[in-house]
């Protein structure tokens, strides 16, 4: 749905940054920069979040979280020692038609992740 969603919305964006590009008005394209970012941000909803792989691993002496996308492209990588955590938990974080989708939450200190 996104993915169509993003489709339709930069073949509005990029013909209209183009033509205000071509006739010198830069405010015209200036005015168009939200909308640049929001259609980003729909396509990194839609195609890089549910992409991620995400690595949660607790011993006795650390912990390491890590995010990668496919290819091992790295996006974020936390790690401290396991003494520092303030505890973990699983929770329904939305109910999308009836299906819950869980979400696991580390705690170290004041930073949730």
């Amino acid at each position: 749905m996104g993915g169509a969603f993003a489709a339709a919305w930069f073949s509005a964006i990029v013909p209209a940054t183009v033509s205000f590009v071509a006739t010198g008005a830069v405010m015209g394209a200036a005015f168009l920069a939200p909308f640049w970012l929001a259609g980003g941000l729909v396509l990194k909803t839609t195609i890089l979040d549910p992409a991620k792989k995400t690595t949660l691993s607790i011993g006795e002496y650390a912990w390491e979280l890590s995010q990668s996308l496919p290819g091992g492209i790295a996006t974020r990588d936390d790690r401290g020692a396991t003494e520092e955590l303030a505890g973990a938990d699983v929770a329904v974080s939305v109910v999308t038609n009836g299906v819950p989708t869980y979400a696991c939450r580390l705690v170290a200190g004041r930073t949730a992740w």
